[in-house]
């Protein structure tokens, strides 16, 4: 499969590097992402893409409309969660493909959980 040539009907993903043999791990990862949605916002499931190169992409039915930032969080920490629960192991932050963690530990700031039950967690 040619990288130049190769782009996803859904969401017009080009290719960025070279295709994997096993999906596995990009596939439980969206999965849990898709899993947490319809469990919380089930009116908001949107389009979900596998892409040959371990890329995938889970998509909103409402784009730009806002969630609560707990729901976001469950969402966004859902997808590394169902791959290690699948495939086993740990999170190794370092070495993770995804950007969901960092996006989480961006918004989890002092002033946020400042304000959870007590203040406790700052």
């Amino acid at each position: 499969m040619s990288t130049d040539s190769w782009q996803c009907s859904s969401c017009g993903y080009r290719l960025q590097g070279p295709a994997l043999e096993d999906l596995d791990p990009v596939a439980y990862h969206e999965a849990g992402h898709i899993l947490m949605r319809w469990l919380l916002l089930p009116e908001t499931l949107g389009d979900t893409c596998i892409h040959p190169d371990g890329s995938g992409y889970s998509a909103t039915s409402r784009p730009g409309e806002a969630i609560q930032r707990e729901e976001a969080i469950l969402l966004t920490l859902a997808g590394p969660v169902a791959e290690v629960g699948m495939l086993g192991g740990t999170i190794d932050i370092e070495q993770s493909h995804s950007e969901d963690i960092a996006s989480v530990l961006a918004w989890l700031t002092p002033d946020y959980l400042h304000g959870w039950p007590g203040g406790r967690y700052t």
